[in-house]
């Protein structure tokens, strides 16, 4: 009877390790999503900004087009 009781405090114990690893594995993921989702914004943002830029140069190159004619 004490080698069933003794493995089920063993059981009990690499249970609670094993819980404990899912939980910072969790964590670990959670994080490493949140961090690529800041990284996609950002990646957005210039792609954003470069479209912008080259709205800009292209504007900037028809007027100079149609002013000199």
């Amino acid at each position: 009877m004490a080698n069933r009781e003794q493995r089920i405090a063993q059981l009990e114990t690499a249970r609670a390790a094993t819980d404990e690893r899912v939980d910072e594995c969790r964590d670990d993921v959670k994080a490493s999503f949140e961090k690529l989702e800041a990284d996609i914004r950002e990646v957005r943002n210039w792609i954003i900004g470069l479209i912008g830029l080259a709205a800009g140069v292209g504007t900037a190159i028809v007027v100079a087009l149609i002013t000199t004619g």
